[in-house]
């Protein structure tokens, strides 16, 4: 079973309505952008594994970067998301950008349809079956997920078993898993398991040491902070397999339907 984690955060659409506005008051889309880029291991994953052949979908796209990154790079590619707010935002500024409203739960195409399915973000939120069920029936054969959900790491597991993790009230909390645990879910639908990886060890190792869900300032912005080398040294110490393998936030698989 997955393991629950606090996070501060909610489900329901109108919490993304508020959070994604609230996002881009302080700070621009080409910087939002920007720090997105900065991801050379997930972009090797979507061009070493997502088909240039076909459509495929970012289910809860947010603001479009992968939409938007995936596009530039040749794929059909379409995002929804379900918040009006965030979708509004994109066809404002980005009135190119294939994207629309929508919810991961019923999913509007038919059956077979999609030849790669994303999904970066959203899943942990939710007991995954319904939306697992969902992703299988439009993929057609052959073709791709990848997925990103909070990663049940060992020192989560053992902080759950000694009880640290307190669910509150609806909303503010993720399930986390292990790749076993999605490998065993997926393959139960069809979908043959590919690979697994683990990432943000840095970030997740801050905020279960120090109980705090936002990252200290000099972890997210070079520019802005002092403590650049700091950061930079933090960083490649901690990409380190067994540290990556203990501490990672989040965890990114890829299956293929049979």
């Amino acid at each position: 079973m997955p393991i629950i984690i606090h996070c501060q955060r909610g489900v329901e659409p109108k919490f993304w309505d508020s959070f994604w506005k609230e996002k881009f008051d302080r700070e621009s889309l080409e910087k939002y952008y920007e720090n997105f880029s900065k991801t050379p291991r997930v972009q090797r994953i979507f061009t070493q594994y997502l088909p240039k052949k076909g459509k495929v979908l970012d289910a809860g796209c947010g603001f479009g970067f992968w939409t938007y990154w995936l596009k530039n790079r040749g794929y059909d590619i379409e995002g929804i998301d379900v918040s009006k707010n965030a979708i509004s935002f994109l066809k404002k500024n980005l009135p190119d950008l294939p994207v629309k409203t929508g919810t991961i739960f019923t999913l509007d195409y038919p059956d077979c349809s999609l030849n790669g399915y994303l999904s970066l973000g959203v899943i942990g939120y939710f007991l995954p079956e319904k939306i697992f069920q969902e992703m299988a029936r439009v993929l057609d054969k052959g073709g791709v997920a990848i997925l990103r959900v909070p990663y049940a790491n060992p020192f989560r597991r053992l902080k759950s078993f000694l009880g640290f993790y307190k669910r509150s009230k609806d909303g503010e909390s993720q399930y986390a898993f292990t790749p076993r645990e999605l490998a065993r879910q997926l393959k139960g639908l069809g979908f043959q398991f590919i690979k697994a990886d683990f990432f943000d060890s840095l970030y997740g190792f801050y905020t279960e040491i120090s109980g705090v869900t936002r990252a200290p300032l000099f972890l997210k912005d070079k520019r802005r902070s002092r403590l650049d080398l700091l950061r930079r040294s933090l960083k490649i110490i901690f990409e380190l397999l067994p540290l990556r393998f203990l501490f990672s936030h989040n965890l990114i698989v890829v299956a293929k339907k049979l």
